[in-house]
């Protein structure tokens, strides 16, 4: 387990400070290969982030994106990941990025997930920067304690890119309880894993899941034990 923890004074800096780290990563990987890939979280925390990415000179033709996990609603639907994803990122410098959907047109992601380890076996592997937040209850990607399918997720010999979850109800997931994520042996390979944390309850939830406990509580303990994987956390205790 490898883990690194920077504390910023305000949102802005933090933003600041993580899309120079991960227009660097991409930069050096574009340098050594003809594709990078990048892999992004939705949630309301990241926007400002991917923003400020959209507007940086990276030869975005070469990059390709997908999101770590997503709702399993129609992807013109304000809780779909993809459509935050492509109104804050896609566009501008990073209009030109390839986009690799986690949704298909199937009734549940349990359906659809042959199809959707085809596509992303599709993207330039290992991928090479992946941005992660984290719940309070310790979840990350779609990776919620309690839900049916994480054992799968979170097998690291699965072979597998994207599990498909349901989520328990009455939970953080809300009213969204079908999900599709990438599992732990897709991001645990990453060259970059970063982790973006906005708030108290985020750094209590973080100095909690590094300590012992069942990786069932927080699932986010996976990567961290990981024997594969540095996290970079990049946290702050102001939302703006």
């Amino acid at each position: 387990m490898t883990w690194s923890f920077q504390n910023f004074a305000t949102l802005d800096a933090l933003v600041d400070a993580l899309s120079t780290r991960i227009t660097a990563e991409l930069a050096a990987r574009l340098a050594q290969n003809e594709f990078a890939s990048i892999a992004l979280s939705g949630g309301t925390t990241p926007r400002p982030l991917y923003q400020r990415l959209a507007q940086t000179d990276l030869p975005w033709s070469r990059v390709q994106a997908t999101v770590v996990d997503e709702r399993w609603v129609d992807v013109r639907d304000p809780a779909s990941n993809e459509n935050l994803v492509r109104q804050s990122l896609i566009n501008a410098n990073a209009s030109a990025a390839q986009f690799f959907s986690l949704k298909t047109g199937d009734e549940t992601p349990q359906q659809g997930l042959s199809e959707l380890n085809d596509r992303v076996g599709g993207l330039k592997a290992p991928i090479d920067v992946v941005v992660l937040g984290m719940g309070a209850d310790g979840h990350t990607a779609s990776w919620f304690p309690g839900a049916e399918g994480l054992a799968e997720a979170l097998d690291p010999k699965s072979g597998q890119m994207v599990a498909a979850i349901t989520a328990p109800k009455g939970g953080v997931a809300g009213a969204h309880l079908n999900r599709a994520t990438l599992t732990l042996a897709a991001v645990e390979r990453a060259g970059l894993i970063t982790l973006m944390l906005v708030g108290e309850d985020k750094k209590a939830a973080w100095e909690q899941a590094l300590q012992d406990g069942p990786v069932e509580d927080m699932p986010v303990r996976a990567l961290l034990r990981s024997q594969q994987a540095h996290v970079e956390a990049f946290w702050t205790e102001r939302k703006t």
